[in-house]
């Protein structure tokens, strides 16, 4: 059996509602100060994009790299930092935004580079949450959806560099032949 789209997860028009929601409270529990917001490449971009056009506050945006996955569907275990940021954060109020919290490894490996590096606040928001495939915890301040164990796809969320354009969330699975 091949991999391939198999089904559709969540609507664009679900995704559109639900980042209104979380950057509508984003605004209501901010400090009132600028927003740091640093994307996490490739996956977040489309989320990012859309989530800082809800928040209601001055925001910048920076972006991180890093990746424990290859092109499979599993992760690789390792972390490594492809991009990293490039203004300091020291005393800035900060929001990492990330695509999907699976194991939360690399998320909890990230969250401590910055944390390392003195923000006045570190806020975590992400789109997908798998809470059943935790090994890692790490906190996360505002979640999208909690979705099954599935690899799903688009909205920014590649698999092998491919289905990032699709404007829903899919399902990455056997196809018959």
């Amino acid at each position: 059996m091949a991999l391939g789209l198999a089904g559709t997860l969540l609507t664009s028009e679900q995704i559109a509602e639900r980042v209104q929601a979380m950057g509508a409270q984003i605004t209501r529990e901010s400090t009132g100060a600028d927003l740091l917001v640093i994307s996490v490449l490739k996956g977040a971009f489309v989320f990012t994009a859309d989530l800082i056009r809800s928040i209601d506050l001055p925001c910048q945006i920076e972006f991180v790299s890093v990746s424990s996955y290859g092109s499979g569907t599993e992760s690789a275990g390792k972390i490594t930092v492809r991009q990293d940021l490039s203004i300091p954060i020291k005393g800035r109020h900060v929001l990492v935004v990330e695509d999907i919290v699976d194991t939360g490894t690399t998320l909890a490996f990230l969250r401590e580079r910055l944390l390392d590096q003195s923000p006045a606040s570190l806020r975590i928001a992400t789109l997908l949450d798998k809470p059943s495939r935790r090994k890692t915890e790490v906190p996360v301040d505002y979640v999208g959806f909690a979705i099954p164990d599935e690899f799903v796809v688009g909205y920014g969320i590649d698999w092998a560099e491919r289905f990032r354009s699709l404007p829903f969330i899919g399902m990455i699975g056997e196809l018959p032949e």
